[in-house]
């Protein structure tokens, strides 16, 4: 029976890391992820944000038959609005969004060399300010 070597697998999961961490998708995302974490109007508006997300969310659990889940959703998909459209935090989200999709499609090529059936979680941009964005530029 032909055993998988973890050790050579873990060195070319490392040298992928390493192209991954040097491509250009990573290099604008480090670069505007800084810029905001630097931009004093950035963060005003993330902190805000966070509230706003907040009341949305204790509005959500209830869902519908919350007195106040129209107001906190609409108040919520306005300020995604206004964040995107601030410069930097724009332009952030654009980066995280490439490196999202350079990350899916490195995914997909590894899973279906394994096999062309395999179901592989394929970037969606449809999803895009649901569980994937929190705007929290710490991590």
């Amino acid at each position: 029976m032909n055993h998988l070597n973890m050790t050579d697998i873990l060195l070319d999961v490392y040298d992928l890391a390493d192209q991954i961490n040097e491509s250009d998708e990573m290099h604008h995302y480090l670069r505007w992820k800084m810029e905001v974490e630097r931009d004093e109007e950035a963060q005003k508006l993330i902190k805000k944000f966070q509230h706003v997300k907040e009341r949305f969310m204790e509005a959500q659990r209830f869902g519908i038959f919350h007195p106040n889940y129209h107001q906190a959703k609409e108040e919520m998909e306005s300020y995604q609005s206004e964040l995107k459209g601030h410069r930097s935090i724009g332009q952030y989200l654009a980066a995280e969004d490439e490196l999202d999709r350079l990350l899916s499609e490195v995914m997909k090529i590894l899973a279906h060399t394994v096999s062309r059936t395999i179901k592989v979680p394929l970037h969606d941009p449809s999803l895009a300010g649901q569980a994937k964005r929190s705007c929290s530029s710490g991590s």
